[in-house]
């Protein structure tokens, strides 16, 4: 068990000089206008558990301007503590207890989180790379066997695009012990992203139902070729050396995996209207907290932001009473209060947030 989050400070992260709040056991509410720093309290809670940043820009552009460095800090239940560094022009530091650690992604799985923010749109409108980002995330919170393969993979993908864009001729003997790496890990990404979506798709299609009665949701994942083993993969490999040296890169294998999300039948990336989508990824999202929390033994915080502000009011009921569900932390951010709806009845600890500043609100804390 990982326990709760129980302090969060940050310093220097965007708009925030230095903030601190103590998230409720149940749920958070994190009230401000626009552009004041509110998200900034979701992405440092984020950065703490994955090791990246909740929007889409560079860690520089999330140091506030004028500062050398920014840091966020997460003490748990229990007593452990998380802590990550950003520097500008140096990698970030993450730091476990006080220690240093090789990789921020080190930390991944001692806080398990779930978030849905705007940028996560992506999942259903982006490219394919967004949604195995979504599957690599995801996964590798709840199996650190996964998270070891995708580093394998990943390195020895590297390795291997790096001989292909050479001038010099590269021996199949040397292509092969790279891929014979990138086969043993390639199977297991394959194998453990196959069983996350069956298990999430019907979750997935029931969150959908419930948000939008009437309408259906259908994920699928797709992998790029038919293998699935280890064997298979060194084939297909060596199979496909010739074309690789001529495109240079290695055109096979999980980094090209894609998984389908369909809405009422039709792609939902080409078909599906704004607030189709916008449902979809909602529903994948509570999808995945439950299959999470069902891997793990216990609730992963949920991190909402603003996610009010686009639905009508019958889907911002049910999700507002999703998240009034008991069960775990979830940290909602919006504009205005009311837009919870009844949601708002059930924090237990509401925070404001002007200009940077961070107040919490003693009525209800």
């Amino acid at each position: 068990m990982t326990g709760y989050l129980e302090r969060l400070v940050l310093r220097n992260l965007r708009r925030l000089t230095e903030a601190e709040i103590s998230p409720a056991q149940g749920l958070t509410l994190i009230v401000g206008k626009n552009g004041q720093g509110k998200t900034t309290v979701l992405e440092g809670i984020h950065l703490l558990s994955t090791g990246r940043l909740l929007r889409a820009g560079t860690e520089n552009d999330a140091i506030q301007l004028g500062q050398d460095g920014a840091r966020v800090e997460g003490t748990l239940t229990g007593g452990t503590e998380l802590a990550v560094t950003l520097r500008r022009g140096s990698r970030k530091m993450a730091y476990l207890n006080g220690l240093g650690q090789r990789r921020a992604s080190d930390l991944i799985g001692r806080m398990p989180v779930v978030a849905f923010s705007a940028q996560d749109l992506s999942l259903v409108t982006g490219e394919p790379a967004d949604r195995r980002m979504y599957l690599d995330l995801e996964i590798s919170q709840v199996s650190p066997a996964y998270l070891r393969d995708l580093t394998v993979y990943k390195k020895n993908l590297k390795e291997r695009n790096a001989l292909l864009r050479q001038e010099e001729w590269v021996s199949d003997d040397l292509l092969a012990t790279y891929e014979e790496a990138m086969a043993e890990a390639g199977a297991g990404l394959r194998q453990a992203r196959a069983q996350w979506v069956t298990e999430l798709a019907p979750l997935a299609r029931d969150a959908y139902a419930t948000l939008a009665p009437g309408e259906t949701l259908h994920v699928e994942y797709l992998p790029h070729e038919e293998w699935m083993d280890a064997e298979g993969a060194r084939e297909d490999y060596a199979l496909n050396r010739r074309r690789d040296r001529e495109r240079r890169i290695s055109t096979r294998g999980p980094h090209r995996d894609d998984m389908a999300i369909e809405v009422a039948g039709v792609d939902g990336r080409k078909y599906g209207s704004q607030g189709q989508q916008r449902t979809a990824v909602i529903a994948v999202k509570m999808a995945t907290r439950a299959l999470m929390a069902a891997r793990r033994g216990e609730w992963p915080l949920l991190l909402l932001d603003d996610v009010f502000s686009d639905l009508d009011a019958q889907r911002r009921a049910c999700l507002a009473e999703w998240a009034s569900q008991p069960g775990g932390q979830v940290i909602l951010t919006g504009t205005e209060p009311e837009l919870a709806g009844s949601a708002l009845i059930s924090a237990q600890a509401l925070y404001w947030v002007d200009s940077g500043v961070v107040t919490r609100d003693e009525i209800r804390g």
